[in-house]
């Protein structure tokens, strides 16, 4: 590079950022632009909702030609509508609403109340209350001289939006005799929307386009500084270039497979090149070691030895790369981590010509990795603790009524006994009630053992059972707390599945809804569940009454350790093991929404693990 050529590439290098910067320029302006578009068809899409319901109201009530209420609620009638007025059987004085006269109402009741501004006018309005303003006048006439256009809006203080009114069968009972034909413009809707939200946005992109302007310029000007330094630098060492040529080539091809330190070798002269990053992870002085194959598995830990020899020598035998991770052993003791790649070239005859590979220190990546499936494995254990101690307290509640049955029939017989009035029948019906109760005691122990038993293997079971299953758990609780249970399941479904951990998501998410339904103190409480198959998949929804979830919160409460509970009742564990077994076990999808009423989760299965 001579001396004029310097400058020549240094005028190219400004004149490109300078390009670069105008495209940039441009872009951010289209996008601003973009923006703003689509903030203005917001305010526009809201005017004309508003809009569209009154036209809906007002058809409504020309569907039913006119309504009538009574005048003793305190409605005027419409003294430019004919026949307003009439009796009801009873003699009560009903005045008649039209379209109009409702349309008004609705507006002068909705100004007085709101931010929002509606107002019906014509250029011939029949009520002089109607008269067109400066803007509805402009938007009339735009009608009359666009007929194709049904809507006409501008910007002011507030945003200003008119929808025409077209002329239809049921106008013609009031407008007729002013010349209006079925089809004309015979005037329009006001609706005008406040602009302080939209007003507040534009000035935010406009914030944001001169903050990016900023920004683009800024770069643009470091961008230039560094490349006409860059330009100075190759200038400078120029000398140098022929020397590192040979290097920069082994650097281009080492870094078609990687950006990591690699190795080299030459099976033509039999030769090894480490880079110097390869000696940095192998923490080997460059000075003192010369690279070897020996060397290289020497630092390998003594366990992966052999995987890394077989990869190397299989990958000769099959002539295709390879990629392993495994460990290093440091002389001083710490394991470290690296992802190996490597591929060979080739002659025509099929003799090795060259290896290459890149070795990579993935040491922090593993261990991150490593941490989080301990802190899977803590939060596993301590959501099965968690289920244990919910469990005993399910156990409560079921052996509760039993054993006050049990005590009550000893009392009596020691009563009985004390008073001398023990009846061998009597003991008899108590002993066969003892019995009963102690039955039902043994029969809770074999549900939550069942619960609690190891069950990994996937099994083709009736959901409906599984559901009973859980009722079975928790039906009791549920019981006690008078919360009604409300089943609509198509009891046909069957689905191979782990059973016991999907009977687990059931029992948390009804526990879930019933500390809801307690906590928010709902006088009726109901939880309803449903099963139903879709075309691709099974649905399975259990939903409450206790008022939902508040929107700030409904993307979090899946989170580990997230709880709206005191730490007394709540761990945060429940629902994030739950979405973790129906979506990581369970190859199905773990979602939340609101209802009217409430929460409803929704489990929904892939069709194909069901036996159709």
């Amino acid at each position: 590079m001579n001396f004029s050529m310097k400058y020549i590439y240094m005028i190219l290098v400004v004149g490109v950022v300078v390009v670069l910067s105008i495209i940039s320029l441009t872009l951010i302006h289209k996008v601003s632009e973009e923006e703003r578009g689509y903030l203005k068809a917001g305010i526009i899409k809201e005017a004309r909702a508003h809009f569209d319901s009154m036209v809906v109201s007002r058809r409504w009530n020309a569907l039913h030609g006119g309504i009538f209420v009574n005048k003793k609620d305190g409605m005027e009638p419409n003294p430019y509508l004919k026949n307003n007025i009439k009796l009801d059987a009873d003699g009560n004085t009903m005045i008649k609403i039209n379209p109009a006269w409702m349309t008004r109402q609705l507006s002068e009741l909705s100004n007085k109340t709101g931010s929002y501004y509606y107002k019906i006018t014509s250029l011939k309005p029949i009520n002089p209350n109607n008269k067109a303003d400066v803007f509805e006048s402009k938007a009339l006439n735009y009608f009359e001289t666009h007929k194709n256009d049904k809507f006409y809006y501008e910007f002011d203080s507030k945003f200003n939006f008119m929808g025409s009114l077209e002329t239809e069968p049921s106008c013609l009972e009031c407008h007729s005799y002013q010349g209006y034909d079925i089809g004309d413009i015979r005037g329009g809707i006001r609706v005008s929307v406040p602009t302080e939200l939209y007003n507040s946005s534009m000035e935010i992109i406009a914030k944001q386009e001169r903050d990016s302007y900023l920004v683009v310029l800024f770069i643009s000007l470091v961008l230039i500084l560094l490349l006409l330094s860059l330009i100075r630098l190759i200038y400078r060492y120029k000398s140098q270039r022929e020397e590192l040529k040979v290097k920069d080539d082994l650097l281009i091809r080492a870094e078609c497979i990687s950006h990591f330190g690699y190795w080299r070798l030459d099976f033509k002269d039999n030769t090894l090149i480490w880079s110097d990053e390869l000696y940095n992870i192998f923490e080997l002085d460059k000075n003192k070691f010369e690279p070897s194959y020996e060397l290289f598995l020497e630092c390998a830990h003594p366990d992966d030895k052999e995987m890394v020899m077989q990869a190397y020598t299989n990958s000769l035998e099959d002539r295709a790369p390879y990629e392993i991770t495994h460990r290093l052993k440091m002389s001083d003791g710490p394991i470290k981590y690296v992802r190996e790649k490597c591929e060979t070239i080739f002659s025509e005859d099929g003799t090795p010509v060259e290896s290459m590979g890149t070795v990579q220190d993935i040491t922090e990546l593993q261990t991150a990795h490593n941490n989080i499936l301990k802190k899977d494995e803590i939060i596993l254990v301590q959501s099965r603790h968690a289920a244990m101690g919910e469990m005993i307290s399910m156990i409560a509640h079921q052996w509760r009524q039993p054993i006050s049955v049990i005590a009550m029939n000893a009392n009596n017989i020691l009563a009985d006994i004390e008073l001398d009035l023990l009846n061998p029948d009597n003991l008899q019906e108590i002993s066969e009630d003892i019995i009963y109760q102690t039955q039902e005691l043994s029969k809770t122990i074999d549900d939550f053992k069942d619960f609690f038993k190891p069950n990994r293997d996937v099994e083709n079971v009736f959901l409906k059972d599984i559901i009973s299953d859980a009722l079975n758990i928790i039906g009791k609780s549920l019981e006690s707390n008078n919360i009604e249970m409300t089943l609509d399941i198509d009891e046909s479904i069957e689905i191979k599945t782990f059973s016991r951990e999907l009977m687990q998501v059931i029992i948390n998410i009804i526990k879930n809804s019933k500390e809801a339904l307690i906590e928010k103190k709902i006088v009726s409480k109901q939880i309803v569940i449903q099963l139903k198959k879709l075309q691709k998949s099974t649905e399975l929804s259990i939903s409450d009454n206790a008022g939902g979830i508040n929107s700030d919160i409904m993307d979090k409460i899946f989170h580990p350790y997230f709880t709206t509970k005191n730490e007394k009742n709540g761990t945060g564990l429940g629902l994030y093991m739950c979405k973790t077994i129906v979506e990581k076990h369970l190859n199905g999808v773990l979602s939340i929404s609101n209802t009217d009423e409430g929460a409803c989760f929704k489990i929904s299965l892939p069709n194909e693990n069901i036996n159709d």
